[in-house]
């Protein structure tokens, strides 16, 4: 099922559940992530991670399958690297900003209140797209549940 969440901000929240994407014509992900291109300026995705390890291209190829212009794995693997000036910029030049699912509690730990978090609001201000699943969606919440304790 999608559901599209808007708020009193300018950008947008898209939130899907977890599961294995597919590029099939059938695929759950295609109608969100359609609409997550879309709704960008300039259809350039970051899809955001605290480890890539073991990925491949294939989710950005998804995306860029879908219409993006541009689609890149980025990976955020600490801490020191989430409050980079340098991350903060890299992240800006693009619209969609997708976080892959994972463990919540890693994301919490490595990117919250640093310029991993000044660009996701900043983006948002600018009226992007800001979307997750998974573990990726858990974060995206003002409220969250970090998983550090089980």
């Amino acid at each position: 099922m999608f559901t599209a969440i808007w708020c009193f901000a300018q950008g947008s929240i898209m939130l899907v559940g977890g599961g294995a994407e597919s590029d099939a014509s059938y695929a759950w992900s295609n109608t969100p992530y359609q609409w997550a291109v879309d709704q960008s300026t300039n259809k350039k995705v970051a899809v955001i991670s605290y480890d890539h390890s073991g990925s491949d291209q294939w989710l950005p190829d998804y995306f860029e399958s879908l219409g993006a212009t541009e689609a890149t794995n980025i990976e955020i693997a600490s801490r020191s690297d989430a409050e980079l000036m340098a991350t903060y910029d890299l992240l800006m030049e693009y619209d969609v900003l997708f976080f892959k699912g994972g463990d919540q509690s890693i994301y919490y730990k490595y990117y919250q209140n640093t310029k991993v978090t000044d660009a996701i609001t900043d983006k948002f201000d600018e009226g992007e797209v800001i979307t997750g699943t998974s573990a990726g969606l858990a974060i995206l919440s003002e409220v969250i549940y970090s998983a550090e304790n089980g």
